[in-house]
C-alpha cells in the first residue's frame, strides 16, 4: 500500500480521453458528434475518436459496448427541439455557451483519494498489517532476538458499473451545433456519472452493484456530532495520527450547512473560529459539499480512499429501440470501484449540531 501515491484531480485532466493525451490540434478534431451521427444513421465510422477508443480498450483489455469516450454524463428528460427547456434552447439561431444544471460538487479526488486509472483485471491491494520487531540490545544480550512475522491483509477491487443515461430527437441531433451536441451529450453525461461515482466513495453501500464508501466501512471512528467543539474536531486528527496515517494528505469533507456552523462556532474565548476563513480547520483544508448528508463530516487521511477505474466513459448510442417516437438513446457506463486499505486513518460525525 505505500507504493500508492495520492493522484489530485486538477481541470487539465479534461484534456485526456480516458488516459490518452492529445495534442492541441487532435483535440479539435475530436468530435463525438460525428460518431453519433454514424451510430444514427446506422453506418460504419472511422475517425480519431474510433482510434481513442481502440487505444483505451487496447490499454484496460476491455472492449467498449460502444465507444470509449472522456469521463461521466447524464440527462433525465428526453431532448427535443419542441421544448424550450428540454432541448429547443439549442436550435434555432445563434446560440450562446449554454448554462449546466448545477450538480454537486464532487471532492474525493480534490481531497486527495488515491486513483488508479486503466486497470486491466480486478486487483488486490496488498497491506501490511502487523510490522517487523525492533529494539535494543547489548554486545552478548545472553538470550536470543525474538524476531515477529509481519502480516499481510488484502482489499480487493473490481469492476462495478455506473451507468446514465438520456433521449434526444433525430430532429435535435439534426438540428444542434456539433460542439453544443457534444456539450449536452458527452460533457453532461460524464459529469453526472463523476457526481454518482464522487457520492459512492463515500456512501457506497457495498451492495447491489455498488462500491462500498467511506461512511459504510466497519473500521472507521467515530465522534459524537451532538453540539461539537474545538476538542471534539481535533480529535478527527488524533484519531488519524494514531492510526499511524498520514498527515500530509489528511483533509476534511462536510455537507454545507454543517461547515457553515463550524464557520461560526468559536473554538474558544479570543481563538477564532473552528472553520477559519480560508475554510480550514487548523492547517487541514475543509471541503464543503452536497455529496455529503446533511448533519455529517468527515476527516482523514484521504489517500488511503483507492478509487480505480477501468477504461474510460463507455457510451452507446441505440437509435432503433424508440424509431417510431423519433427518439434516439444514449447510455453512458463507467466501470469503477472503491476501496479503503486501512479505514482506521478517517473519523465521521454525523447528527453534527
Amino acid at each position: 500500500m505505500s507504493a500508492l501515491r495520492a493522484k489530485p484531480w486538477a481541470p487539465e485532466e479534461t484534456e485526456l480521453l480516458g488516459g490518452v493525451a492529445l495534442s492541441e490540434r487532435e483535440r479539435k478534431r475530436y468530435n463525438i458528434g460525428n460518431f453519433i451521427r454514424a451510430a444514427i444513421d446506422d453506418r460504419s465510422y472511422k475517425g480519431i475518436e474510433t482510434e481513442v477508443s481502440e487505444m483505451i480498450a487496447k490499454r484496460c483489455e476491455r472492449a467498449p459496448r460502444g465507444i470509449y469516450i472522456p469521463l461521466d454524463l447524464l440527462v433525465r428528460a428526453p431532448l427535443h427541439q419542441g421544448t424550450f427547456s428540454a432541448g429547443g434552447a439549442a436550435v434555432q439561431t445563434s446560440v450562446m455557451p449554454f448554462v449546466e444544471v448545477l450538480r454537486n460538487k464532487t471532492v474525493a479526488m480534490k481531497a486527495g483519494a488515491t486513483v488508479l486509472p486503466d486497470l486491466k483485471s480486478n486487483i488486490a491491494i496488498v497491506k501490511q498489517t502487523g510490522d517487523y520487531s525492533n529494539g535494543w540490545t547489548v554486545e552478548a544480550p545472553g538470550t536470543d532476538i525474538t524476531p515477529d512475522i509481519p502480516t499481510f491483509g488484502q482489499v480487493t477491487l473490481s469492476p462495478k458499473i455506473g451507468y446514465g443515461a438520456t433521449q434526444a430527437t433525430r430532429q435535435w441531433l439534426e438540428q444542434a451545433d456539433n460542439p453544443l451536441l457534444t456539450d449536452l451529450l458527452l460533457n453532461g453525461l460524464a459529469k453526472s456519472l463523476s457526481v454518482a461515482l464522487d457520492r459512492a466513495a463515500f456512501f457506497g453501500s457495498g451492495a447491489s452493484g455498488q462500491p462500498k464508501g467511506l461512511f459504510n466501512q466497519t473500521a472507521i471512528g467515530s465522534v459524537a456530532g451532538a453540539s461539537i467543539d474545538w476538542q471534539g474536531i481535533t480529535t478527527f486528527e488524533k484519531n488519524t495520527l494514531a492510526a499511524n496515517a498520514n498527515e500530509e494528505t489528511f483533509a476534511y469533507v462536510a455537507h454545507p450547512d454543517t461547515r457553515d456552523l463550524l464557520k461560526n462556532r468559536a473554538r474558544g474565548t479570543y481563538l477564532g473560529f473552528i472553520v477559519n476563513e480560508e475554510n480550514k480547520i487548523g492547517p487541514y483544508p475543509c471541503h464543503a459539499t452536497a455529496q455529503v448528508d446533511a448533519g455529517n463530516i468527515v476527516g482523514g487521511d484521504f489517500s488511503q480512499l483507492v478509487i480505480g477505474m477501468w477504461g474510460g466513459l463507455d457510451l452507446v448510442v441505440d437509435p432503433f429501440i424508440f424509431k417510431k417516437q423519433g427518439l434516439v438513446e444514449f447510455f453512458g457506463f463507467l466501470y469503477a470501484d472503491v476501496g479503503v486499505p486501512f479505514p482506521s486513518a478517517f473519523t465521521v460525525a454525523t447528527t453534527v449540531s
